[in-house]
């Protein structure tokens, strides 16, 4: 009878200390839903930057030796037209990591919770942008136009797409904004399908 007792209040004791978490049950199932997000896509932008290559395709400032002069003055010499236009596109993605969301930016009190989210991040989608040849015509006997002089375009649009994506800059912040919203119209959303009557979503910043 006394080993029964004993093995009792072990359980006993294990339920007691399973149960002084941090959290309460149902901040525990709230903050493991939303864990199993992850990596969460909010919204996505693309962004265009556009080129026009004419003549011969080279600038005075861009000559950097010797042979890149004579084909600039060979080019410039030939008759014929020579122009191509070309757009750049990449994506910028607006998203959260959720895998990380620790239990102190969740509360629960009855059918009210409040649910702190970490900031919203931006990248780049691929490596390189999607190109579009607007127009392309050579005549006469002007030089084609180079996968080269393409590359120098495509890798001067990825520089500029990155500028647009610092943070603070105008379209940073409005895909942040735009992520936001679908952030808080998501999980406003799945919590109040789990019937709760009063959901408060807040953001954690950049320090």
């Amino acid at each position: 009878m006394m080993m029964k007792k004993s093995r009792f209040s072990l359980l006993l004791l294990l339920l007691l200390l399973a149960g002084c978490g941090e959290g309460t049950p149902n901040e525990e199932v709230i903050l493991g839903e939303i864990r199993s997000v992850q990596h969460f896509e909010l919204t996505e932008m693309e962004l265009t930057e556009s080129f026009i290559i004419r003549g011969s395709g080279t600038t005075i400032e861009g000559i950097r030796s010797l042979s890149e002069a004579a084909d600039y003055v060979d080019n410039l010499l030939r008759p014929g037209d020579r122009i191509g236009v070309y757009s750049f596109t990449h994506t910028a993605i607006a998203y959260m990591d959720l895998s990380q969301l620790s239990i102190d930016k969740v509360r629960v009190e009855g059918k009210k919770v409040w649910l702190t989210l970490p900031p919203v991040e931006v990248k780049l989608a691929g490596r390189s942008p999607t190109l579009e040849v607007l127009h392309e015509r050579v005549t006469g006997t002007k030089r084609p136009i180079t996968s080269e002089e393409r590359k120098k375009l495509q890798d001067e649009a990825s520089r500029r797409t990155t500028a647009r994506l610092r943070p603070g800059s105008a379209t940073y912040d409005l895909l942040c904004r735009r992520g936001e919203r679908q952030a808080t119209a998501y999980f406003s959303g799945l919590l109040h399908a789990r019937g709760y009557e009063m959901v408060h979503i807040a953001f954690d910043r950049h320090e």
